[in-house]
């Protein structure tokens, strides 16, 4: 099983396309490895470009804080039977890592809606 996260240098969670990193972690193996983020460089498409990349590393369980998904990324997320551990903002990582029996728990099929991105109209 395989948790994945977009971080900063600090190692916080943050939403899919606003960070540089997406770090990985085999839970069997105990070991992490960290990737660019597809995401991170593109203009459009970033929240979906991050979750095809996690989908496509194997990665079954994604840290998430408010307005890491937009709607259309957390659909594309639950097609590919991604679940979610729901954090707050501010949460590293490594906390979750420390504690992962606890977060695994915790773990969900689905984001509510006021937890997503949403893109405002001008």
């Amino acid at each position: 099983m395989k948790i994945a996260a977009v971080i900063d240098n600090e190692g916080n969670v943050l939403p899919l396309p606003d960070g540089q990193e997406i770090i990985i972690y085999d839970i069997e193996g105990k070991t992490q490895k960290k990737y660019h983020n597809p995401g991170f460089d593109l203009e459009t498409n970033r929240r979906s470009a991050t979750t095809d990349f996690m989908a496509q590393n194997g990665v079954n369980i994604v840290c998430t804080v408010p307005a890491t998904f937009c709607p259309v990324s957390r659909d594309k997320a639950k097609e590919y039977s991604l679940k979610f551990i729901r954090l707050q903002k501010g949460a590293k990582f490594q906390e979750v890592l420390l504690n992962i029996d606890k977060y695994l728990s915790l773990s969900t099929d689905d984001i509510p809606d006021d937890e997503l991105f949403k893109r405002v109209k001008l």
